[in-house]
């Protein structure tokens, strides 16, 4: 029961110990019915189904670490994604691990973070095979912090591979989001299956600024946690997919920002 809450590993040990010798016998992974998974935990299932063969631990051992990510240099921390990490990046990253071992000052870029969203950021085979490729793509997408930029990694990823799918126009409108979050210094965001909770580090006064927001759906809240403004947007029932309510959200409260400096 309640198998999307195991680790990939945990599950594989778990399947190894059905059936002895001759002996047939099956392993069901179960879930709660009606439950919407998170995108890790569809990964970890798939896999455990898709790899069923005897010897399939170093498979399952690679693409776990391709879900979890290779983790921190030198350290104990599994953190990050590994397809999005080039070699220069890697040896810059341990360089600097190997120097702070030695006692030595690095120095370093600010610390990235964990996605604010939890959205789906897999590049399919469908779309490109070539690993080196699909890395590159991640990198393009990486550099989008506007609508400019957006449409101009579009363009060019259409031109290269063909018509890019609405789970992809959503990753990029999703790292669009990450960026002006981190420009608005928002930190926090709650997202379950029926709302998506913004916490603003600073209460926004004004009328006009709720009404403007209102603007963009009917769908959004607020609310108050001591002097910080929570924003609240309930996703049931939204047209289309949330990104796109929450990016206007953020250039109304830009637009805000600006105009209060």
């Amino acid at each position: 029961m309640d198998a999307d809450r195991f680790g990939l590993s945990q599950l594989y040990q778990i399947r190894g110990r059905v059936g002895r010798s001759d002996k047939i016998a099956y392993c069901y992974l179960m879930y709660t019915k009606g439950k919407t998974l998170s995108d890790v935990s569809n990964k970890r299932l798939q896999v455990i189904k898709e790899f069923t063969e005897l010897g399939s631990g170093f498979s399952i051992a690679m693409r776990d670490l391709s879900i979890r990510g290779a983790g921190d240099i030198l350290g104990s921390e599994q953190a990050g994604y590994i397809d999005t990490v080039g070699i220069e990046l890697y040896l810059k990253m341990l360089n600097e691990e190997v120097d702070r071992l030695h006692g030595k000052k690095v120095e370093t870029e600010e610390e990235s973070e964990q996605p604010l969203l939890d959205v789906e950021t897999a590049i399919t085979d469908d779309y490109v095979t070539d690993t080196d490729i699909k890395i590159e793509i991640h990198k393009k997408i990486n550099t989008i912090d506007s609508y400019d930029k957006l449409l101009e990694v579009k363009n060019e990823l259409e031109d290269r591979f063909g018509k890019i799918s609405d789970a992809l126009v959503i990753y990029m409108y999703e790292e669009w989001f990450e960026k002006l979050a981190k420009k608005l210094h928002i930190k926090r965001v709650r997202q379950t299956t029926n709302f998506i909770e913004i916490t603003i580090p600073a209460s926004l006064d004004g009328q006009s600024l709720f009404l403007e927001i209102l603007s963009i759906s009917k769908m959004f809240r607020f609310g108050h946690q001591g002097k910080q403004l929570l924003i609240i947007l309930d996703i049931v029932k939204l047209e289309k997919h949330f990104i796109y309510y929450l990016i206007d959200l953020m250039n109304v409260l830009e637009k805000c920002r600006k105009e209060e400096n």
